[in-house]
């Protein structure tokens, strides 16, 4: 049994994965956090001393308080939040040298298999192929272009040898309207074919089945950071 804490626990995913959580064998939630709370003062009764793992959808600067709080107490941790700085991505992988994180922009497992697929093309493609990244959010979104076409784009411009900034060929276009969970979609256009990957999540539980999957997997590792590849031994898939 993994006994767990949601911080964010009233927002939306917050709410999602306490949910899913109560049909899945080995997870206990021990404390849920709102989205203007801290673990400083929270009653005991919500039993924190007992937290093994930490599961954070909030807001970059929270999180942030969240790690140090995790470093303090030895807890590992899984961090879906998005929206960091890249000093603040180097943050936490300094704290990764004290604690097993697991950190990924997008926690479903479609996402998850999509990348190797982008990866694999992209390393097959010519360098100059052009790649134009689509993701498509519910309204209320703050970070565009999202979290995990940033990742996507990321996993192109490392196949292709590149730093991000670096790869003029990769774009992005972002669309916020209504409620929609969550759409990426990529495409590699050549002069006369163009390939075209996408993936649809129409439930927030699938985020939630992927962070609670991590906050099992994440808890028997080592310090270090890790992502979803590492939860679904994807890695170790030659591609």
């Amino acid at each position: 049994m993994v006994n767990i804490a949601i911080t964010g626990a009233n927002g939306r995913m917050g709410q999602a994965i306490a949910r899913v959580a109560t049909s899945i064998a080995h997870i206990s939630v021990v404390a849920q956090v709102s989205r203007d709370n801290t673990f400083e003062n929270i009653a005991i009764s919500n039993n924190i001393d007992s937290i093994e793992t930490v599961i954070d959808f909030t807001m970059p600067e929270p999180s942030l308080k969240y790690i140090d709080y995790c470093v303090q107490h030895k807890r590992s941790m899984v961090i879906g939040t998005t929206g960091f700085t890249q000093s603040q991505k180097e943050y936490i992988l300094h704290a990764s040298q004290n604690i097993p994180i697991v950190f990924a922009a997008n926690m479903s497992t479609g996402v998850t298999v999509l990348s190797k697929a982008i990866r694999l093309i992209a390393r097959t493609l010519p360098n100059n192929t052009e790649v134009n990244i689509i993701d498509a959010h519910h309204r209320h979104k703050k970070d565009a272009p999202s979290g995990t076409a940033l990742q996507m784009g990321q996993v192109v411009a490392e196949a292709r040898g590149q730093e991000l900034g670096e790869d003029k060929a990769i774009c992005f276009h972002s669309i916020r309207a209504g409620e929609i969970i969550g759409e990426h979609t990529v495409l590699f256009t050549l002069p006369d074919e163009q390939i075209e990957l996408k993936e649809t999540v129409y439930s927030r539980e699938a985020f939630a089945r992927g962070a609670l999957q991590a906050a099992l997997w994440v808890s028997k590792q080592p310090p270090g950071l890790y992502d979803m590849e590492d939860v679904l031994s994807l890695k170790t898939t030659h591609l």
